[in-house]
């Protein structure tokens, strides 16, 4: 993880399965606040990011409320 003016950039690296090549990629993050952060990568499909211990990255899906509905 990277600090940004913005957030952080998350960076995910793993063997390709078949010939064992590193593959990267990154996900720049948004601080949503309370230590959360969040990033998403296409229509709905958002995931959250926090810190719960000084060496644990927790990912996690995001629940958003649905519009039109009563809790």
């Amino acid at each position: 993880m990277t600090a940004t003016a913005d957030g952080v950039v998350v960076e995910e690296t793993e063997a390709d399965p078949v010939t064992g090549a590193p593959t990267t990629r990154r996900y720049p993050a948004q601080p949503l606040g309370d230590g959360v952060y969040g990033f998403a990568r296409g229509t709905l499909m958002g995931h959250r990011l926090d810190f719960p211990g000084p060496s644990v990255g927790r990912i996690g899906w995001v629940a958003m409320p649905r519009v039109g509905v009563e809790p």
